[in-house]
């Protein structure tokens, strides 16, 4: 027995020294050309670093808006979909790790049985006499172990792991970049939420001042001094102004319910917070832009693409190894007796070992196949992966642009409110007196209601230009990170284009 399991640990031993190589293509991050910097700069104004601080929603200084985003993190349903993903992923990770190691059974059993044989004829006196069947009952018992161990000789387990710790990853920055988006949607939400209360607030003033001019048309239609067509415009632009109202009102309840579920609650939960009028947060500060490059570091959907290429390279090295013999070492050991007492004697001993070797010889390319299927979907991967950095280009160059755009149309609307207030003054005054006619009124006041509203709108777009610009450039998403964890590191810039060497032959 000895010298046996000594040659057999002898050809697991060579076998195990030819366990250094690995086939299929080795992951290098694919080479992405970069603009050097950003065509439209970040507006003047005081920077608030990304890197240095990720929570830049606390820069809007609303301690509701941080106490929601807070409670998002921690109660949306999204984000707790993908932590548990996570979890999923790391599972499958160890389950594909476990194949490095042999896998080992044991069992028992206990068999009764019972055995009979037909008696015999016997001659006797002249006559034949049947002799009694005869029967005997036996109990087997049996114990023993079965275990096997394929050998990673060509690096088919080894690419396994790989892409499983890839796709590890890949979740973890999913999951981040659902945690971005969350606190994305929570503040432009808020935002727009304290935007149409804005809006209302200068409808409903519009309308107490439309009902004032309407009360001083028909007292001077009743003294003679106006007529009935003055008294029906000023009925009709009441009307109007008082038809803006609905609109307004039903997109605010809908900010209100998205909030709600977005931190976890049923629609109308924050109903009772959220519709307490609140001035529109206004953050001083901008995001330091840096550099385009940097976005391959900051942004998680990035990362997360990147992960999902060095996946697919590494299962196309899992393809490759399918088409090489596989090694396994089997062994097995039992013992057996029909007494128990005996059962763990030498003389009810069993045992074999020795190495198998299975080698693909005909499959119609069904393993050929395979490894064209992996490429192709690592080709797609490497697709995905430049896509989505020529998004990210877009989200910041256009975020830029929006953010700039909208201060100085914001600037231009103040100044646009100043005069229409001016002139809503001068015709009323000239009205009154008799100088003027009372469509200069009404025309002067539509007017000023349109550019207020306007304003309320460009005030609440700049800060959700404003939110929208970290979210382009991937800030706030590692406050915590995914489950408390720090994602995985990005692999570095400056390698091969297609994202892998498309080599079959062995890295080690």
């Amino acid at each position: 027995m000895s010298s046996g399991l000594a040659r057999a640990g002898i050809a697991a031993t060579v076998l195990a020294l030819l366990a250094g190589c690995t086939v299929g293509p080795d992951y290098q991050a694919p080479d992405t050309t970069l603009p050097e910097s950003w065509r439209q700069p970040a507006p003047p104004g005081p920077k608030l670093d990304v890197e240095a601080d990720q929570a830049w929603w606390r820069s809007f200084n609303d301690p509701l808006l941080t106490n929601l985003i807070d409670r998002a993190v921690i109660t949306n349903f999204d984000l707790q979909r993908a932590r548990a993903a996570i979890i999923e992923a790391r599972a499958l990770r160890s389950e594909a790790a476990s194949a490095f190691y042999p896998s080992v059974d044991a069992g028992t059993s206990v068999t009764r049985s019972r055995q009979t044989s037909k008696g015999n004829t016997t001659s006797f006196g002249g006559f034949n006499v049947q002799t009694d069947d005869r029967s005997s009952i036996n109990t087997f018992y049996e114990a023993g172990f079965d275990a096997a161990w394929e050998l990673d000789v060509f690096g088919k387990t080894r690419r396994s792991v790989e892409a499983a710790d890839a796709f590890v990853a890949a979740q973890t920055d999913a999951a981040n970049n659902v945690r971005l988006t969350l606190i994305g949607d929570v503040a432009r939400a808020y935002v727009d939420a304290r935007g149409l209360q804005r809006q209302i607030e200068v409808t409903r003033q519009t309308i107490d001042a439309q009902q004032d001019t309407l009360a001083l048309t028909r007292a001077r239609y009743q003294a003679g001094t106006g007529t009935g067509l003055d008294v029906v415009r000023a009925e009709a632009q009441l009307a109007t102004f008082t038809a803006a109202l609905p609109p307004l009102q039903t997109a605010l309840a809908e900010n209100i319910h998205r909030l709600g579920v977005l931190t976890g609650q049923e629609p109308q939960a924050l109903a009772d917070l959220l519709e307490i009028p609140a001035p529109i947060p206004v953050a001083d500060a901008v995001p330091s832009t840096g550099v385009p490059a940097d976005l391959i570091r900051r942004r998680p959907d990035i990362r997360e693409a990147e992960q999902l290429l060095a996946e697919a390279t590494a299962n196309i090295g899992v393809a490759v190894a399918d088409r090489y013999p596989s090694f396994t070492l089997p062994g097995s050991i039992t013992l057996n007796n029909t007494k128990l007492l005996e059962l763990f004697t030498s003389v009810s001993l069993i045992w074999s070992v020795g190495p198998q070797v299975t080698v693909p010889v005909f499959d119609a390319g069904r393993r050929q196949a395979e490894v064209e299927a992996r490429r192709a979907r690592q080709r797609q991967a490497l697709a995905s992966y430049r896509q989505t950095v020529l998004l990210s280009l877009e989200e910041v160059e256009n975020a830029l642009v929006a953010l700039s755009q909208e201060k100085e149309r914001r600037q231009a609307l103040l100044r646009s409110v100043a005069a229409n207030t001016d002139a809503v003054s001068l015709s009323t005054e000239l009205y009154t007196r008799g100088l003027g006619t009372f469509l200069d009124v009404l025309v002067a006041q539509r007017s000023l209601f349109e550019t207020q509203s306007d304003l309320a709108v460009s005030e609440a777009a700049l800060s959700t230009d404003l939110v929208s610009l970290y979210k382009s450039l991937g800030g706030g998403w590692a406050v915590g990170g995914a489950e408390g964890v720090s994602p995985f590191p990005s692999s570095s810039s400056g390698a091969a284009p297609d994202g892998g060497k498309e080599a079959e032959t062995s890295s080690g």
